[in-house]
């Protein structure tokens, strides 16, 4: 089989993370516009792939030229080859690579996992060949793509000795997947790796493991060793026997005499570590303790942080595995921004506001005057999707009075959501008309009623996503007219009452 004919993300079966591997048809563009009608789909050229030595969590560029850019189609890199594992024993491997183009010359993907291998777990050497296809809609006919190879070039890629994450996710939810994207804000983190091309940790050969991480990034918070001869601990952690470390960067470090596989889990298991600065616990102070909780930061109010972990694995013999692992954490309840869009949504019938003015025999100039002006207040409705609410887990009427407390409207919509919109502060007083003899003048306000909409965005504990509800702001807006007329009261000029 080709690799030209590969549809590939129900063989390979990757997990959350890597981004790979399946080519969905996408539309004409991101944002669903038609094509620029001067777009001309260009057989890609592949050049290389680097670096051919692979360590999992770095990125990987492929190098060529005619790329399709993101706004225009989308490029995968496809493989087909054999690996050969460090045992020694063979594998077919054909696959499809989603690619990110920065420009026509340089795309990458994430290498995140070993793909080449059943179960993503041994290091080893690829051989084979790599090609590039460029995809777009076609012109006639957009439900449908157009496609364009690469010639094929030799490939040899080796996998290095790396650290694998096997978990990254919320210690406090029951359902989510061995390696998420992201979590909450203030969730319990649990954190697992293991040392691929290591071998194993044993009591005579044993290895040291660090964790770096940056605080208030990352909530962590040491114990007294030997405070408690039970675990976990239930209920507030007091500060006679623990402390929350400062703002700044810290090391834990300890020690690891079997397996491959390590897992730092507080809500479960008490480490004893060795902590990078020492800290003061009460009276005293500590190089020793226990990590007593490792829990995401805050996040940015209607958005998201980043927590970041540097994982080192050091062997008796001094070979070292290093590894940068982040994890997004993000706001319950994010309100996107407003994206200028307002539309009137009611106009309501024109009420004069003075009384009918003669224009005399000679005629006169009349400006518009309000007798009282009216205020009407800014409001916020909110438009819940139950089906998608349910399939994130977001229990409206319950997870949704927190939405009130983590967003600034204000900021989302563009506007003081809590001021009150007069009239007399819309007045445009150069409005005039010059009555003609024998007519008769009237001044006119009109109300509108505008709507500007947001989505309200769900982020539950295991990094999933989604749209469970749009905000409407409901805003006014004030119209106002001088009509004149042989009759009095003269009929206005401004549209007549009309909902959208």
């Amino acid at each position: 089989m080709s690799a030209k004919s590969l549809l590939l993300s129900a063989a390979l079966g990757l997990s959350a993370g890597l981004a790979l591997i399946s080519v969905s048809a996408c539309g004409p563009s991101a944002d669903g516009e038609m094509l620029d009608e001067g777009f001309v789909l260009k057989q890609p050229r592949l050049d290389s792939v680097a670096p051919t030595a692979l360590t999992l969590g770095e990125k990987v560029k492929v190098l060529g030229s005619d790329f399709v850019l993101p706004e225009q189609g989308s490029m995968a890199l496809l493989l087909s080859g054999i690996y050969t594992d460090s045992d020694g024993a063979t594998h077919d491997f054909e696959g499809e690579i989603q690619l990110e183009v920065e420009n026509a010359s340089v795309a990458e993907f994430a290498f995140e996992e070993i793909f080449f291998h059943p179960n993503r777990d041994k290091i080893g050497t690829f051989r084979g060949t790599a090609s590039l296809v460029s995809r777009a809609p076609a012109r006639d006919d957009l439900d449908s793509m157009q496609e364009l190879w690469s010639s094929e070039r030799d490939t040899d890629l080796r996998v290095e000795p790396s650290v694998y994450v096997s978990r990254l996710r919320s210690a406090d939810a029951d359902n989510c997947a061995y390696v998420t994207s992201a979590t909450n804000a203030n969730q319990n983190i649990e954190l697992g790796f293991r040392a691929l091309g290591f071998g194993e940790a044993s009591p005579d050969r044993p290895w040291t493991v660090r964790l770096s991480f940056v605080s208030p990034e990352v909530s962590v918070r040491y114990v007294v060793p030997d405070a408690f001869d039970f675990w976990p601990i239930n209920g507030p952690l007091d500060d006679t026997v623990s402390t929350l470390v400062g703002d700044g960067t810290h090391r834990v470090e300890f020690n690891v005499d079997s397996g491959d596989n390590i897992v730092i889990d507080p809500t479960r298991t008490a480490r004893r570590v060795r902590v990078s600065p020492p800290v003061s616990i009460g009276q005293d102070q500590y190089s020793e303790v226990v990590l007593g909780s490792l829990l995401a930061g805050a996040a940015t109010e209607g958005g998201k942080s980043t927590a970041n972990f540097v994982v080192e694995i050091i062997t008796d013999d001094g070979r070292t595995l290093r590894r940068l692992v982040t994890m997004d954490v993000w706001s319950e309840i994010e309100i996107s921004q407003w994206d200028g869009a307002e539309k009137v949504a009611e106009r309501y019938q024109p009420t004069a506001v003075s009384g009918c003015i003669p224009g005399g025999e000679i005629g006169r100039i009349l400006n518009y005057s309000e007798g009282e002006s009216i205020t009407r207040e800014r409001s916020i409705d909110i438009k819940w999707n139950a089906q998608a609410s349910t399939s994130l887990g977001f229990q409206i009427g319950i997870s949704s009075t927190n939405v009130s407390s983590e967003q600034g409207w204000s900021q989302s919509f563009g506007v003081d959501v809590t001021e009150g919109i007069s009239s007399s502060s819309h007045t445009d007083q150069s409005i005039t008309v010059q009555l003609l003899p024998g007519f008769f003048g009237m001044s006119y306000r009109q109300l509108e009623r505008l709507e500007r909409d947001v989505d309200v965005i769900y982020h539950n504990a295991c990094g999933q996503s989604g749209v469970v509800g749009q905000a409407q702001l409901t805003n006014w807006n004030f119209a106002f007219d001088v009509a004149q007329g042989k009759t009095c009261p003269p009929p206005s000029n401004l549209p007549p009452a009309e909902i959208f």
